[in-house]
C-alpha cells in the first residue's frame, strides 16, 4: 500500500501512514508519544511517531466501531490510572496479536500455497479487525 494517495481505510480514511499494522502488530514498537508537557521541549518522541501511533489507533477504534474516547481520557492519555478499562484491554490485545504474528503466523509463511501469500510474498496475518 505504500506510495498510494487518497484516504487511507486502514488509518479511518485520514491521510495518516499506510501502513499501521506492521509497526506495531509485528514489530515491537510501542505506541507512546505523548509527553508530560504542553511543549514540545522535553518530549523524546517525534511527530512521525505520532502519526504513525495515531494511525494504528483510527484502525483500531474502526475495527472496534468506536472513537479514542472509549479507550482514552485524553486529558491525561500519559496516566494508565486514569485510564478507562478498555485501554488495558487494547494493550493486552495488541501484546496478544503481535505474539500471535511474530511466533506463530510469520513462521508458517512457508507453507502456505503461493495463492494464500499476499504481494509481497508475505502470509497472512492476524489484525484488530480479524
Amino acid at each position: 500500500m505504500t506510495g498510494r494517495r487518497g484516504p487511507n481505510p486502514l488509518a479511518g480514511g485520514s491521510a495518516l501512514p499506510r501502513d499501521p499494522l506492521s509497526k506495531f502488530l509485528i514489530k515491537p514498537a510501542n505506541a507512546r508519544v505523548q509527553g508530560l508537557s504542553a511543549l514540545q521541549a522535553g518530549n523524546p518522541h517525534f511527530i512521525k511517531e505520532a502519526r504513525s501511533t495515531y494511525s494504528l489507533m483510527m484502525y483500531m477504534a474502526g475495527s472496534l466501531g468506536v472513537n479514542g474516547d472509549y479507550r482514552h481520557n485524553t486529558r491525561a492519555m500519559g496516566r494508565w490510572e486514569e485510564s478507562t478499562p478498555q485501554r488495558a484491554t487494547a494493550w493486552h490485545g495488541l501484546q496478544m496479536v503481535r505474539n500471535l504474528n511474530t511466533d506463530y503466523l510469520i513462521p508458517l509463511t512457508s507453507v502456505f500455497p503461493e495463492n494464500r501469500l499476499g504481494p509481497l510474498g508475505d502470509g497472512p496475518k492476524i489484525g484488530c479487525a480479524t
